[in-house]
Order: structure tokens, then sequence, then C-alpha cells
């Protein structure tokens, strides 16, 4: 079973608001050992800004009263990703004082920040392509829809076709009833050049239509004829909607 995007997302904030919170206490439980005070300070509020940015799942809709969308999802990860990367320059010129015991703590701290960096980094990146082909496939106005709708504004069956047409599955090409129903009988009358042979040439056209018409009548047998009569959306009709207007 395929993960959808809503619980991929959510995991996603989660593992990135436990890695921020990690890092914000450590930053500040080393702030006295570290050399530059500034630098724990800075360390710490960039990993809180992303805590809150990583919790927004749980409070954008109550505090808004609106659902997110996914503009502002792209907006904030792009926004965020130049403070990390300039966090993890500064973590890497970091010293401890000398008498400093917490060279372990500011060894995992520098871990916390360098994948909290890499999971922004490949997520934002990933992020911007879906959309930006999600728009050139079907859906121009993406951006502004409900990042956690269901189902997900992201259909990547829809995606992956568009980018590779060749996995689209080949249509097979409609039978002529016309032929087949030619080759099984001949009703009187009929001036077609080859007879088959028939076992009762007087039976009329419709004792010869009738096991075929009550085969057609079987739907529940007939699972083949109940797919051609009943198709299901797609991923990209699903997300479609139809106006229906009544004149007064």
């Amino acid at each position: 079973m395929a993960v959808s995007f809503r619980a991929f997302r959510r995991f996603l904030s989660g593992l990135i608001a436990l890695i921020s919170l990690t890092s914000t206490v450590l930053s500040f439980y080393i702030i006295n050992d570290v050399a530059h005070k500034p630098t724990a300070i800075v360390l710490g509020v960039i990993e809180a800004a992303t805590l809150i940015r990583a919790s927004m799942p749980i409070w954008y809709r109550p505090v808004f009263q609106t659902h997110q969308i996914v503009a502002s999802e792209a907006i904030a990860f792009f926004l965020l990703l130049p403070f990390h990367l300039i966090l993890s320059l500064i973590v890497i010129v970091t010293e401890l004082k000398k008498e400093s015991r917490m060279h372990e703590v500011l060894l995992v701290l520098k871990v916390f920040i360098f994948t909290n960096t890499f999971i922004h980094v490949v997520y934002t990146f990933c992020f911007i392509v879906v959309v930006l082909l999600t728009v050139c496939a079907f859906d121009k106005d993406v951006w502004y829809r409900d990042i956690d709708s269901r189902p997900s504004p992201f259909p990547m069956t829809v995606l992956l076709l568009f980018v590779f047409p060749c996995l689209r599955p080949r249509q097979e090409r409609p039978v002529s009833r016309e032929s087949s129903s030619h080759n099984s009988f001949c009703p009187p009358g009929c001036n077609c050049a080859e007879k088959p042979t028939l076992t009762d040439p007087t039976s009329d056209y419709a004792s010869d239509h009738a096991p075929q018409l009550s085969e057609i009548f079987r739907f529940g047998s007939n699972s083949s004829l109940s797919r051609s009569l009943v198709r299901i959306p797609d991923d990209m009709e699903r997300r479609s909607s139809v106006v229906i207007a009544f004149e007064v």
C-alpha cells in the first residue's frame, strides 16, 4: 500500500520537530561553555524557529481557521533553507572553552544540525520539483490547494506518466461487433460470398441472438462487462470539479 503525501509530510514534520527541539535544548545547555555565547544563542534561535515551522500541521488550522495551502509550505521551507546552510557553517567553527568538558555534547549538536540541514535541502528541492511538475501536468492552481487534502494535490501516478510517457498502458483496439457477429451467424437473405454452416438455416435472427443477449444481461457473472460499463475515475479526474447550476 502506497504511503500518502499527508502521512509522509506529518512523519517528516515530526522528525524535523524532534531534531530541532533537541538541537535547541543542546544549544542553550552548552551556552556557558561556548567561547562566544552569541554563537550558541544564534543556534538555539534558528532551531527554535525550525521547531515552530515543523509544528505547522498542528497549529496552523486552529490559529488561522483555514487550511494550509501548498504555497505557504514552499515559502516556509525556502525561507529557512539559507539559515540552515549558514547554521551548518557556524557550527563547524564553533569552539568551546579550554576548560570545558562538553565536547561530546557539541559533537552531538553538530550531527543534529547537519542532519536537519540535509533534510531541509532535499525536501525543499524535491517539493518544488513536484509542485512544478503538477503545474505543468494538469493543475496550474496547485499553489492554492490544501496541502493536506484527500486525494493528495500531487498524484504520483499522473506525474510519473507525465515525465515518462512510455509507461502509459497501451489501449487495446476495439473489435468490431459487426465482423464478430457476421462470422458467428448468417441471417436469411444475406448476400455474403461465404456461407457458414448452420445447423438450422431457417432459424430467425432473434433466435440466433438469444444466447448473446442472455450473456449481455448477466452483469453479476461477467466482470469484464461491468468494468466496461462502470469506470472508476483516475487520480487526475478525482481532483476535477464540475459546476452544476440550476436556472430559475
